[in-house]
């Protein structure tokens, strides 16, 4: 083997190992940044769920003093009422 050869796949060995941890670091980068994306919208959508707090009269007058008329089902905790909140 003489020492042209030698050199031409210790060149290709750096190229490829170069080129390993080159794309190596891409999908770190990647990967960090999916992460952070997910967290950032993992809290949004926390902050979107937050309800508002109603008095028990608030809710009294907007069903009516929990009409029958405004009775709309009924689920697992109880019945369900429809209310207008706006007035």
């Amino acid at each position: 083997m003489n020492n042209h050869s030698f050199k031409k796949k210790e060149l290709k060995a750096e190229i490829l190992a170069v080129s390993f941890s080159l794309l190596m670091a891409m999908i770190l980068l990647i990967l960090i940044l999916l992460w952070y994306k997910w967290k950032k919208k993992k809290l949004k959508f926390r902050e979107d769920f937050e309800l508002p707090l109603f008095s028990l009269s608030t809710i009294t007058r907007a069903t009516n003093n929990f009409s029958v008329n405004n009775k709309i089902g009924e689920g697992g905790f109880g019945p369900v009422f429809t209310a207008n909140l706006l007035e």
